[in-house]
């Protein structure tokens, strides 16, 4: 109902129809996706402490801690911008987010960007694992490199009395630490780039919220959203969907053909040779290790997906709505 002045439209926001399609989605974009994101941050840590005493090489564990960093805020901006409404909705009855639609509507191209820079990143890492696989000898082992660079405990010794808090930070190889950091930095500037025009749209508009009887405010679509559509529609293929399966499902299939035939190679000179069990195994649990973080990566790719997907969905259906 209008206000007083009669100027003011009804407020419509996501997750508030009674129709059966609306009550699946509030299940799926609030507990089920709440459920999801704290499983996937629960995972995002104990990969950074594992990622810390890996010994992967450092252009490759720079993109994993990358993509744990950009993983964590996506699955924080989930559970704000699609979780939180759906629940209020489901155990109160209520949008206890109408009164925080500008900060909500907001998160809409932050989520688009993280999206991106989240399935760039998986294409980067699936890259750099092939480019591992393929050409060994480019990247030493990170250990070795650690071993050689680490001084003897004497040194270290007569090293650390001498230094100050001050004179400790710029001995620090800051730029050496900083450098394997700069590919995925730049992916992920460029596709914050890549979703610029998402943020325009939808503009916040003021209503008049009839549940609670006060003035309120509610996103609607901007005549820019619907000129946009096509280009989008064209970009999301190419760096979210279609594109980024393509590449990442033809990098991990060359990649695990290399590795398991590198094994089979290693397994018949070892046997030639007379080597130990112990070492075979070893071997083994390499491509075991390595089909795990494939898995992962796919798994990961896909759930992602599934929370993108629900999330456009509800989108243009409020926008309809609206």
């Amino acid at each position: 109902m209008p206000d007083v002045n009669g100027t003011m439209h009804n407020c419509s926001y996501r997750y508030t129809m009674n129709d059966q399609q609306t009550s699946f989605a509030r299940w799926v974009d609030g507990p089920c996706t709440a459920f999801a994101a704290v499983l996937a941050l629960t995972g995002t840590v104990f990969a950074a402490k594992f990622l810390l005493k890996a010994g992967l090489n450092k252009h490759l564990t720079a993109a994993l801690f990358s993509l744990c960093v950009v993983d964590s805020l996506l699955m924080c901006t989930v559970l704000m911008f699609y979780s939180i409404e759906a629940i209020g909705m489901i155990f109160l009855g209520t949008n206890i987010m109408y009164q925080h639609q500008a900060f909500t509507t907001s998160l809409h191209g932050v989520a688009s960007s993280m999206t991106t820079s989240s399935t760039m990143l998986v294409i980067y890492i699936s890259l750099q694992r092939c480019m591992v696989v393929m050409r060994p000898l480019r990247y030493a082992n990170t250990l070795q490199e650690r071993s050689n660079r680490k001084p003897s405990s004497a040194d270290s010794a007569q090293l650390l009395p001498a230094l100050t808090p001050i004179d400790f930070v710029r001995e620090l190889p800051l730029r050496k630490i900083l450098k394997p950091y700069l590919m995925p930095m730049f992916v992920v500037l460029l596709s914050f780039a890549i979703n610029i025009p998402v943020h325009f749209e939808f503009v916040v508009e003021p209503c008049w919220d009839d549940e609670h009887q006060q003035e309120a405010s509610c996103p609607n679509p901007t005549l820019f959203r619907g000129d946009y559509a096509r280009i989008k529609a064209v970009l999301n293929t190419l760096t979210q969907t279609v594109g980024p399966v393509a590449v990442i499902s033809v990098l991990t299939l060359l990649t695990e053909m290399k590795v398991h035939r590198s094994l089979k190679e290693r397994r018949k000179l070892f046997e030639s040779q007379k080597r130990s069990r112990s070492v075979v195994l070893t071997e083994e649990l390499k491509e075991k290790v390595s089909r795990t973080v494939s898995i992962f990566i796919a798994v990961k790719f896909l759930i992602l997906r599934w929370v993108q997907f629900g999330a456009k969905r509800n989108l243009l259906k409020n926008s309809k709505q609206s």
